[in-house]
């Protein structure tokens, strides 16, 4: 799933769900979107899922950068689900992976916090 977050010329900011904590689809995407003419600046954080491309207008356009997001696999790196996932490439399985794997971190970090609580009280 992509979403649109901001755009001025020469700069294109998107989420993409996909990234979050996925460094090997992460790495994909920096290599295929840096190897496009006109980009020179690519920059992603995998912990909030944000791609940030810096580009020349007169080289490339953001509907050009944009089709090029989709172009690289998905890869679940460590999936608990999928296990080595290292060509999952349907979206349901990813979103399905990604929920699980969201559920797990989410239920992980309630209980440290409950025992961090009654360590302290």
């Amino acid at each position: 799933m992509t979403s649109y977050v901001h755009h001025l010329p020469g700069r294109l900011r998107v989420k993409l769900r996909s990234l979050k904590r996925n460094a090997d689809y992460a790495a994909v995407l920096q290599t295929s979107l840096s190897a496009l003419p006109g980009v020179h600046d690519v920059r992603i954080n995998t912990l909030t899922g944000s791609l940030l491309v810096g580009y020349d207008p007169a080289r490339t356009d953001v509907e050009a950068l944009q089709r090029a997001l989709p172009a690289a696999p998905v890869r679940l790196a460590g999936c608990p689900v999928c296990g080595d996932a290292s060509a999952v490439n349907d979206p349901w399985s990813s979103k399905i992976a990604q929920t699980v794997v969201d559920a797990v971190v989410e239920k992980a970090v309630e209980q440290s916090a409950r025992t961090l609580l009654r360590v302290l009280f």
